[in-house]
Order: structure tokens, then C-alpha cells, then sequence
């Protein structure tokens, strides 16, 4: 059975959730990493798992690319008391980044240069 909790209610936003031992999750820190997005967070939850020993935060965002979260994610991962922190995005939002991606690409083409597929 999934818990209410393990996913944000919103699935077509993306989140990080950040793991650690219980007792070690520093919020402030977390808070840090995600640098100028921090304001484009839009909800926060933050449990104590006692049967894994891990407390989980997680931070749904509005408005950051995948490139830019996933770089968040890497910096959070690199600290040393991160258990593990992981990028969670619908697979619609995902297919609709690498179609602006794509978009993106094609429109700064000079003209007259040909596109590789």
C-alpha cells in the first residue's frame, strides 16, 4: 500500500525530496541549495520515517526547468549527510520540457543551417 505521503498531490509539478538519518536532515541547508528558486517553491512536507530511520523533506516547484532542478538535486546529493535526494516529475511534464527544449533549439537556428535530428 502507497502512503499518502510518498508522492506531492499535485503530480504534474515537479519535487525533490531530500532523505536523511533521523536526526540528521538540516532544513536550513536544504533551503540553501535550492539557491534564487527557493521562492518558487510551492509546498513543503517534511516526515520522520522510525521504522527506516530516515526523515524525508519534500519541496514541490513551480516554473524551474528539469536542467535546473536537476542540478539542485546534484548539489544536494554531494553533501555528506544526504542519505539520498531525488528529482520526482510526471511523465507529462517531463515530455512537455523536452518538447520547449526541442522548441527551444530549433528557434536559434540560423537560417539556412540544417538541423541534425
Amino acid at each position: 500500500m502507497t502512503s499518502q505521503y510518498e508522492h506531492p498531490a499535485n503530480p504534474a509539478l515537479p519535487s525533490i525530496t531530500v532523505r536523511a538519518a533521523t536526526g540528521q536532515l538540516r532544513v536550513v541547508s536544504v533551503w540553501q541549495a535550492f539557491g534564487r528558486y527557493a521562492v518558487q517553491a510551492q509546498r513543503t512536507t517534511v516526515h520522520c520515517k522510525r521504522k527506516s530511520g530516515l526523515e524525508e523533506m519534500t519541496v514541490v516547484f513551480e516554473s524551474i526547468s528539469l536542467a535546473e532542478l536537476s542540478e539542485i538535486v546534484r548539489r544536494l546529493n554531494a553533501l555528506s549527510w544526504v542519505s539520498a535526494a531525488s528529482l520526482h516529475v510526471a511523465t507529462g511534464a517531463a515530455s512537455r520540457e523536452r518538447d520547449r527544449s526541442r522548441t527551444e533549439h530549433q528557434s536559434h537556428t540560423p537560417v539556412g543551417e540544417e538541423q541534425e535530428p
